[in-house]
């Protein structure tokens, strides 16, 4: 771990669990050396705050009792360089009273021993999804005896309840609108907010506003973040959203085609999507390999390969990844030869499907932006050769050749219909 002030870290996790999940164990240190103090102006403790070296580390292991209970027991402490010392150390329990997809009703408790006290709490938590709307709301009771009381059993209750609706717009995989507000409610301590945010290939924007108000102090706050980011290869650039893990791809389809939309799939999974003649960033974290393909997303008469990409990253590399399309159009007409005779079971060449004349020459086929198109007619001829020994019949075949050069003619929904014969030559 490392800053820009100049801050060096360090840590180690480790987890593992036992008896098929039912007991697991997690913990992790870390050791940060800070950087030199450059906020000479605040009071010491403030510096030593903000800049000391620090030393933490945290513990936690779980015991699944029934299939909807837990019980934990947790403890995190840290020290730093002036050896003053903060922990918290206890048992929790949750219980998952009731499910339905997303909808869920849960109870937790907690109690905990700290540097200045024991704290406890306990609250039910309900989770409510209907469409867009979501719901979360918390009640129940928290308390603290600090040490200094311990022995006057001086004990403080405070109620408390927390409230948030959201409403989510995540219809389309390509950007994610969420609108949220919420109240939270505690002793002499409200709390209520509006935020907004909003993802997209583009970046993201955050917007929020919160008023707090306690038994002395009434304060309101507001701000607003927008995040993006922007990639350089030796050829071509992009910019994306505001997931700046310094890896991904620049998706570029080029070729001449009409303003049509397509999927982006990662690992056969729509990430995002882009126009024809476009191009996007899509960043990826590193140290992985990816799958990556286009497809039409509403229109078909479109020629893309859709062939899966593997595409391996690393921290720091863009990949460039280029598509060619082209539109596809529907060719109706009939093919003559130089006399005006109709070219009976003549191929098509061109056709991205196997394509012959009828008996009148006529013929329907798709063909990928050409000009010329070539027929190919196939003749049959047998003999018997006869000789004293081995009588055999012979069978022998000829291809021929000719190309009509097609006029310009209007195209409606990908098809083009020749109203006149095309003569073959």
């Amino acid at each position: 771990m490392g800053s820009t002030r100049g801050d060096v870290g360090l840590s180690v996790s480790y987890a593992s669990n036992w008896n098929e999940g039912k007991i697991s164990y997690a913990a992790d240190v870390r050791k940060i050396w800070a950087g030199e103090p450059n906020v000479a102006l605040l009071p010491h403790d403030a510096q030593r705050l903000i800049h000391g070296d620090t030393f933490q580390g945290s513990t936690l292991l779980s015991y699944l009792v029934l299939p909807d209970v837990s019980l934990n027991f947790q403890a995190n402490g840290s020290e730093d360089s002036e050896h003053v010392k903060s922990y918290a150390i206890g048992p929790f329990v949750r219980w998952n009273m009731w499910q339905k997809g997303e909808n869920d009703l849960s109870f937790y408790a907690d109690a905990n021993r700290t540097q200045t006290g024991d704290i406890y709490s306990g609250y039910l938590r309900l989770t409510l999804r209907l469409g867009a709307w979501g719901y979360v709301g918390e009640g129940g009771v928290s308390g603290d005896q600090s040490s200094s009381s311990a022995t006057s059993n001086n004990t403080k209750r405070f109620p408390y309840a927390y409230n948030r609706v959201t409403w989510n717009d995540d219809k389309d995989p390509t950007h994610l609108l969420v609108v949220g507000a919420e109240s939270r409610e505690q002793a002499h301590y409200q709390n209520h907010l509006v935020d907004l945010d909003y993802h997209s290939r583009l970046g993201r924007l955050k917007l929020l506003a919160e008023e707090t108000i306690t038994h002395s102090n009434h304060s309101t706050f507001a701000n607003g973040a927008f995040g993006f980011s922007i990639a350089h290869t030796g050829r071509s650039a992009a910019f994306g959203g505001d997931n700046l893990l310094g890896s991904g791809v620049i998706i570029n389809p080029k070729g001449e085609t009409k303003h049509s939309n397509l999927s982006v799939l990662v690992n056969g999974v729509e990430r995002t999507t882009l126009n024809t003649g476009s191009k996007t960033l899509l960043i990826l974290p590193p140290y992985d390999t990816y799958q990556i393909s286009l497809l039409p997303k509403d229109d078909s008469s479109l020629e893309i390969d859709a062939t899966k990409r593997p595409v391996t990253l690393y921290p720091g590399n863009i990949i460039d990844m280029d598509w060619d399309i082209h539109p596809i159009t529907v060719i109706l007409g009939r093919v003559v030869d130089t006399k005006g005779n109709p070219l009976a079971n003549a191929k098509l060449m061109e056709a991205r499907n196997i394509t012959v004349s009828d008996e009148q020459g006529n013929f329907q086929g798709e063909i990928i932006n050409n000009n010329t198109l070539t027929f190919e007619l196939r003749q049959e001829s047998s003999s018997i050769e006869v000789d004293e020994t081995n009588p055999a019949l012979k069978f022998s075949s000829s291809h021929q050749r000719c190309q009509v050069k097609l006029s310009n003619v209007s195209t409606i929904n990908g098809v083009a219909v020749y109203p006149d014969p095309l003569v073959c030559q």
